[in-house]
């Protein structure tokens, strides 16, 4: 084993590190837009970034607000079933569905390699970019090696299967593995003030999940997500699965956003314990990417022990070469602690 994999923490954590994600992720992970230049849309500016104006503008239909979210809600109040809803939906679909990753590593990539199997990543965001980071790492590492997703507002990389208890998740278009159907696209749009998660089977599913994550977590990173006062739902089904904030007088919380500091910390003060919270501007100072696939184990050592570990960055510019060299190391210390574990039980 080289000299890097030896001076790094041996893989010992099953509790995970949770990362919720939202719109903020995907366009700090794109800001020049996808493979084709197509620009990742926020709620704020999806109306233009989308092209959703001569559609409004043929149903005689205006809005004083930015917030998208706002605007479908008001629509929805006013008529569930109407054909510019229908419309709006199916345009709104097809913009996300078409976008694609680039052919270089991404910092999609990077957030995926930077966790572990035991790890999570939980997204708000439609856009099917992380999905195709997850394949294509899957298929140059190992799908046993990499965290899993999920998919709290529904995405159009993915398809469901109601029909079972619990719901069959897969890309969107394959087979259900236990009844052979289509798996259907998933929903995107709620109206901001009836979200019920519970209403949707696969839905459901996803945050049960999240949830269960939340509540054994040692680490939770926030990244692009503002925790919007319209999702209420969103956000007491999130505390509710952290619990009590004084009884996680360990545990490390850390949002990665643009806003200033004062805002960032008001936004998830009733998820933070003390002065355990990071506050960062970009993802690439985050402790997963400092720490790369031992984040946990690094943290603990550093409040537990007092033996801060040496950071070692994930490297942002390197091409799929370089990073399968940099990382190979890591992955062959984790192989060795599985094959050691496995000796142990028998």
């Amino acid at each position: 084993m080289s000299k890097y994999a030896s001076d790094v923490l041996s893989p010992n954590f099953g509790i995970p590190h949770v990362f919720i994600i939202g719109a903020g992720a995907s366009r700090a992970a794109f800001p020049n837009g996808d493979r084709n230049g197509c620009k990742l849309p926020l709620m704020k500016d999806l109306i233009k970034v989308v092209g959703l104006g001569s559609l409004l503008k043929e149903y005689d239909c205006h809005t004083e607000t930015t917030d998208f979210e706002a605007f479908y809600s008001m629509l929805t109040e006013n008529d569930q079933n109407s054909e510019l809803l229908y419309r709006l939906e199916q345009i709104v679909f097809k913009y996300f569905a078409q976008l694609e990753l680039p052919d270089s590593p991404t910092l999609y990539d990077h957030l995926v390699l930077c966790l572990r199997k035991k790890d999570i990543i939980a997204t708000f965001n439609w856009d099917p970019l992380l999905w195709q980071a997850l394949c294509r790492l899957a298929k140059r590492f190992g799908e046993d090696l990499l965290p899993s997703c999920l998919y709290l507002h529904g995405n159009v990389a993915i398809g469901y299967c109601n029909e079972h208890k619990p719901a069959t998740i897969g890309h969107r278009g394959a087979h259900c593995g236990k009844c052979g159907s289509y798996l259907q696209p998933s929903r995107l749009l709620y109206p901001i003030k009836k979200k019920n998660y519970n209403d949707d089977p696969s839905i459901k599913l996803s945050w049960s999940e999240v949830q269960r994550y939340l509540k054994h977590a040692f680490m939770l990173t926030v990244f692009g997500y503002r925790a919007p006062k319209t999702d209420v739902e969103a956000t007491n089904l999130m505390k509710q699965a952290w619990g009590d904030v004084d009884s996680r007088d360990i545990e490390q919380v850390e949002i990665i956003d643009i806003r200033k500091a004062k805002e960032m910390y008001k936004s998830w003060k009733p998820f933070i314990c003390q002065e355990h919270y990071f506050l960062r501007r970009d993802f690439y100072n985050s402790y997963a990417a400092l720490h790369p696939r031992r984040s946990c184990e690094d943290f603990w050592e550093a409040i537990m022990q007092n033996n801060p570990q040496e950071e070692r960055p994930i490297p942002r510019d390197a091409n799929w070469q370089q990073l399968e060299e940099w990382i190979a190391p890591l992955l062959e210390q984790e192989r060795k602690s599985t094959i050691c574990k496995d000796e142990t039980r028998s």
